[in-house]
């Protein structure tokens, strides 16, 4: 039987995960989108091997830090999130070109594209014959895990708060959810599922009211509100709530706001939430 040829791109072992999380360490906090999708989904693959990421490196310029993590489950296309260390941009061009792990005919979502990178995905996008269009542009916005621990939280008589199961009127929260054209109800799914998620519900009723959960890539997210619950308080009482577990676990506080999201960006930056970086996520689109 023929073998393959090796690719420029080999999977990242499990005894070299540490060195990848301190690459990205070197970068913080501009990085914690690659550091918080590979924490985050390493650990999903580890509770659920259906869970299906990927995360290759390449093994012949590791000084690069070149990072690339592809995702399926959850999405109605695949997720590329690439990185490389500042003044490698050229050895990352080299092996997004080169490598055979990315089906650009699928049409990628490109994630976590960090400022110094946004030319160079253009160009690769543009030399395999396909063209790009904005998703989103978004910032990072990071919490001091010691205001986080500081956090005073006190709920209404009238609701209260649990972790969100798949009982949780999954249907609901798909429906309501921004980003569902990229993703699917399994992403909900996985999220309640493997992650932190959280809800208010109503005592009278037990109708749930708002929700907040924590992202395949680590960020607190999936955040709202029903509109006629909206004005109590609720959400800020969830991020309070999620990033206090989050200190517990010993896990980086951070939230990523599309640009143009002034309300949401003002609300976490109300409890102490500080913009420390951008990110943009890009589609693959034929010409």
């Amino acid at each position: 039987m023929a073998t393959l040829p090796e690719d420029i791109l080999q999977v990242i072992p499990d005894h070299e995960i540490e060195k990848v999380y301190e690459t990205f360490m070197q970068e913080w906090p501009k990085s914690a989108y690659h550091y918080g999708f590979l924490k985050t989904c390493y650990d999903w693959c580890k509770k659920n091997p259906t869970f299906d990421a990927s995360f290759f490196h390449c093994e012949s310029n590791k000084e690069s830090g070149i990072f690339i993590g592809i995702l399926n489950s959850g999405h109605r296309t695949f997720g590329v999130i690439p990185y490389a260390k500042e003044g490698y941009e050229l050895q990352l061009k080299k092996v997004l070109m080169e490598t055979k792990r990315i089906d650009w005919n699928k049409l990628p979502l490109l994630q976590g594209v960090l400022p110094r990178h946004y030319e160079l995905m253009e160009d690769v996008v543009k030399e395999k014959g396909f063209t790009t269009s904005m998703y989103c542009d978004s910032t990072i916005q990071l919490l001091d895990p010691k205001l986080a621990a500081d956090y005073d939280i006190s709920c209404p008589d009238n609701v209260y708060v649990k972790k969100l199961t798949t009982e949780d009127n999954v249907d609901l929260i798909y429906e309501r959810w921004t980003n569902k054209v990229i993703h699917t109800k399994e992403d909900i799914i996985n999220i309640i599922e493997l992650s932190f998620a959280y809800g208010i519900f109503s005592k009278s009723d037990n109708e749930l009211l708002a929700w907040v959960m924590l992202s395949h890539y680590g960020a607190i997210g999936t955040l709202y509100t029903m509109e006629h619950a909206r004005k109590c308080g609720y959400a800020k009482i969830l991020i309070k709530i999620i990033s206090k577990e989050l200190v517990q676990e010993m896990i980086p506080i951070y939230t990523a706001i599309v640009v143009k999201n002034i309300t949401s960006i003002s609300l976490f930056q109300s409890i102490g939430f500080k913009q420390v970086g951008n990110f943009r996520y890009v589609n693959v689109v034929r010409n």
